[in-house]
């Protein structure tokens, strides 16, 4: 938005003249006058020096230019609260990025617990399978240790039947014997 142009002022020669002074004035044989015009893409005023005869700006005589600096102040308000509100709004988008690194580190944060969770939760679960494998092989090796220690008990009955059974049948063969030769010398 291009603003009217400001108040009116007169050349270094009539600093403080109105417009109509500018207009009036004998010394100024040039009759030129210095119009300042806003410039919102550098934040400046733009002086402009026109002929004052017949100068029109905007459509409107050079004495109503007087008239445009209530609205050039109105103008310098609405650029003001313009920058205010892209102030505003910088950080504002500063604010939201804030929140959201927040969120975005809070969800790492409870990503990693959980994860850490579950880590554990694993270890856990090993170590208990583990226990449970050296239980049941702590329990086969004593099964083992007794079926080894009743097949010796069994093996050492068996000796000491075969041995009794043994001293029995020769014992049986040695009267048997003696019989027979009791009864060759009858």
């Amino acid at each position: 938005e291009i603003a009217p142009a400001a108040r009116a002022i007169t050349t270094s020669s009539l600093s403080s003249a109105s417009a109509k002074d500018c207009n009036s004035d004998s010394n100024n044989s040039e009759n030129d006058c210095v119009v300042r015009q806003w410039d919102p893409a550098t934040g400046q005023y733009i002086e402009l020096h026109e002929s004052w005869e017949g100068f029109e700006f905007e459509g409107k005589p050079k004495h109503v230019l007087e008239e445009k600096a209530p609205e050039m102040e109105d103008y310098q308000q609405r650029v003001l609260l313009s920058q205010l509100a892209a102030k505003k709004r910088q950080l504002e988008e500063k604010a939201q990025e804030r929140e959201r690194q927040k969120r975005q580190q809070e969800h790492e944060r409870k990503r990693q617990k959980r994860q850490q969770e579950e880590q554990e939760q694993q270890s856990h679960e090993m170590e208990l399978a583990m226990q449970q494998h050296k239980k049941e092989e702590e329990q086969r090796h004593q099964q083992l240790m007794l079926q080894q220690q009743q097949h010796q008990q069994l093996q050492q009955q068996q000796q000491h039947y075969q041995q009794h059974y043994q001293q029995q049948y020769q014992q049986l063969l040695q009267q048997h014997q003696l019989q027979q030769q009791q009864q060759q010398l009858q």
